[in-house]
């Protein structure tokens, strides 16, 4: 346990503002993939409760998922630019 004690006072420590806290604690893109998540899952709901899906709603819903890559991308590309700043 008291690892873990050291290194919540090293993280309050080495912020200097609550800017560099949220900024290495990476909470915006995490914020933003939680938010993709719950829309791909109400996007999923939303498509199979449906009887027969038209063509525009499976284009809609294939458009929702088919942009995971790319949230993810954003992710990881911003955890490997805030890691090579330390």
């Amino acid at each position: 346990m008291p690892a873990k004690q050291t290194e919540s006072k090293s993280l309050a420590t080495r912020c200097k503002s609550w800017a560099e806290c949220i900024d290495q604690v990476r909470l915006i893109p995490r914020l933003i993939a939680a938010g993709y998540g719950y829309i791909v899952w109400r996007t999923w709901e939303w498509a199979t409760s449906l009887p027969d899906l038209t063509q525009n709603q499976a284009i809609f819903a294939a458009a929702v998922f088919g942009m995971t890559g790319f949230i993810f991308r954003f992710y990881y590309g911003i955890a490997s630019q805030s890691d090579s700043k330390h």
